[in-house]
């Protein structure tokens, strides 16, 4: 399925019509969608990969929209095998590529992919001391809605709701 989000950002992910149960334990009698994206611009970013049930239709949707570019990051946003399977695939597809994630993403990675040595790869994002700047610009009559997903720490006695 191809669907433009932008000219810069694309969907890449990929739907899943053959599985019954999402995590094992959901029904899903219509399927589900595995999320990615790809940013392009100065650089090229990744925003997540697929469950490994997909990744040929991925790869596949990714070179396309690549269009003989390399990707320079995969932001990593967690390590659940229906976001992350690929990224192991994708890293030896394109070795100079880095991966953004949080300490915690870093910390857990070799329980995946114990085989696979990521060192050199990574760009920690910190809650303090590395800052991202990301601007978007406005493009109105392509995009009726934005969702930015942020992450961040509470205490739990000052959560009184949803975070």
């Amino acid at each position: 399925m191809q669907v433009k989000i932008s000219d810069s950002i694309k969907y890449i992910g990929v739907d899943d019509k053959t599985i019954d149960l999402f995590e094992s334990q959901y029904l899903v009698p219509n399927g589900i969608s595995y999320n990615s994206y790809l940013i392009i611009d100065e650089k090229v970013a990744i925003m997540d990969t697929v469950d490994k049930r997909k990744t040929d239709e991925w790869l596949e949707n990714f070179d396309r929209e690549l269009n003989g570019r390399t990707p320079d990051y995969l932001v990593i946003s967690h390590l659940e095998p229906d976001h992350a399977s690929n990224i192991k695939v994708v890293s030896e597809k394109y070795p100079s590529m880095k991966l953004v994630g949080n300490a915690k993403t870093f910390s857990m990675l070799p329980q995946f992919f114990p085989d696979f040595d990521f060192a050199d790869k990574t760009v920690t994002v910190k809650a303090e001391g590395t800052a991202l700047h990301i601007t978007m610009k406005e493009d109105a009559e392509v995009l009726d809605e934005v969702v930015i997903v942020g992450y961040g720490s509470q205490k739990k006695v000052n959560v009184t709701g949803a975070v």
